[in-house]
């Protein structure tokens, strides 16, 4: 198969759950008080999913209809969800047959679960990487999350607060209106985990923000590119102070930071990248008129790239 040096990313897609209001949970160890100071760093509502098949089916027809890609074409799929997460753990066992009842038969399927809520744009850059060398010709790129009842949903302190739903898109070959993708830049803190972040929470931050500015410094620099040159910067739908935290050390202003679904959606982990392409493409399409940088983390992982329009 012939390489092609310049994939298209497109049909951004994403299902998401009945919205809730984020009130006093008891799982969540939280006073009213401290629900307060948590709705005022932008957290408005979450998604819950009683039944997380359909959506994963629903994304996967969404996608491959506005990619205009049948499912028969589909030759490389990645499930860029985290295997441990107990809520999808059904899904994650009938992914497979999900597949098969979506029309998709023929598809070389990979499993990417190291860096959690990283996991879509580390897939999405696998999937150019691949259809690039001519290895595939339309590659899914899918995740989801689904939680326990009885888990809490807090990212502490007020890092953000999880949601459920999927999301999708296609890395192909074909000619078509969409993205194309650059060479990520990836950073990881093997020292950093929950404990630590316990014990010495101002360290902690301190260290993030170390990697993270570390991170932005090597790709500018590998990129030949300035904070500047971007236009909008695209990451995870976190509390504000966190994007801020982020926003900051990559020297992106907050003004162009896009964070129009943080408040409706919060944190869908491995979705919220796509959910917001998605909801750009379709209500927003001129905020991509550059450069747009794209930013995802887990708690110890951060991985930063760019999409062009195409």
């Amino acid at each position: 198969m012939a390489p092609n040096k310049r994939p298209v990313i497109c049909g951004f897609a994403a299902s998401l759950g009945e919205r809730r209001e984020i009130v006093a949970n008891a799982a969540d160890g939280l006073s009213e008080a401290a629900y307060s100071v948590l709705r005022a760093t932008g957290l408005q509502y979450y998604r819950v999913v009683d039944d997380l098949e359909p959506h994963v089916l629903n994304v996967i027809t969404a996608s491959l209809a506005r990619a205009d890609i049948t499912p028969e074409a589909v030759d490389c799929v990645i499930i860029a969800t985290k295997r441990d997460y107990p809520g999808a753990e059904a899904m994650n066992r009938d992914i497979q047959e999900v597949l098969v009842n979506a029309g998709i038969t023929g598809a070389t399927i990979f499993g990417l679960d190291r860096i959690a809520c990283a996991n879509a744009v580390l897939a999405m850059c696998l999937g150019n990487m691949l259809v690039s060398q001519g290895t595939f010709r339309n590659c899914l790129v899918l995740s989801y999350n689904k939680m326990r009842p009885e888990e809490s949903r807090l990212m502490k302190p007020t890092v953000g607060y999880l949601s459920e739903g999927a999301a999708a898109c296609v890395v192909t070959s074909a000619t078509r209106r969409g993205y194309h993708i650059g060479t990520p830049a990836i950073q990881s803190d093997l020292m950093l985990d929950d404990q630590s972040a316990q014990n010495d929470l101002l360290a902690t931050f301190r260290a993030i923000g170390k990697n993270v500015r570390g991170l932005g410094e090597r790709f500018y620099q590998s990129h030949n590119m300035t904070p500047g040159d971007y236009r909008i910067m695209i990451m995870n739908n976190l509390s504000f102070s966190t994007m801020r935290l982020f926003s900051g050390q990559m020297d992106i202003p907050w003004s162009i930071v896009y964070k129009d679904l943080v408040s409706e959606t919060s944190h869908i982990s491995g979705c919220d990248v796509i959910a917001n392409l998605e909801h750009i493409d379709a209500h927003q399409p001129d905020l991509i008129d550059g450069p747009a940088l794209i930013f995802s983390n887990s708690a110890i992982d951060w991985v930063v790239t760019e999409l062009t329009r195409c």
